[in-house]
């Protein structure tokens, strides 16, 4: 009679499992919690070439980014460069915004040199750009008006100066 009753719970654990697995493979699925679409996208394109400007004091630099989100969505693009110059090394940066638009928008950041973000204690640069080449960095971040949602693309470039 013991026997019997352990067998039948066995088989009756085994039915409900079966039965999740089932469900689990036939049922459509659904996203992950947490991992639904997300309602702010943004990407980021430095374009090349860059136009000098003021004899090196800084740099013209065409961006094509894009972000898409609900409405009074913004992005902040940020640019930096950095450049051999001479026996030393020329670095600079700058900043936009724009409005989440879901469209491709070309923007100019104006990239100014001996001006950088750096933390404590890193160089800010002192050289002037010339022409050659420039390693860009790239950003965008766009966020909700509450700043509930954000999502970041950051691009490494090589891009012309002329």
């Amino acid at each position: 009679m013991q026997l019997r009753t352990k067998v039948r719970v066995g088989v009756a654990g085994f039915t409900v499992a079966g039965g999740a697995a089932a469900a689990a493979l036939l049922a459509p699925a659904g996203p992950a919690v947490g991992q639904s679409s997300q309602p702010v996208q943004a990407q980021i394109q430095v374009d090349s070439p860059a136009t000098l400007l003021a004899k090196g004091a800084g740099a013209n630099v065409l961006v094509t980014a894009e972000c898409s989100g609900p409405a009074g969505s913004t992005a902040s693009i940020y640019v930096s460069l950095t450049q051999r110059a001479g026996n030393g090394i020329a670095i600079g940066s700058g900043v936009t915004t724009i409005g989440c638009t879901g469209t491709d928008q070309t923007v100019l950041v104006a990239v100014t040199a001996g001006t950088v973000l750096a933390g404590p204690g890193e160089p800010s640069g002192s050289k002037a750009f010339k022409r050659g080449t420039a390693v860009a960095n790239g950003q965008i971040s766009a966020c909700t008006a509450d700043f509930f949602f954000c999502a970041n693309q950051q691009v490494e470039p090589t891009i012309a100066l002329q």
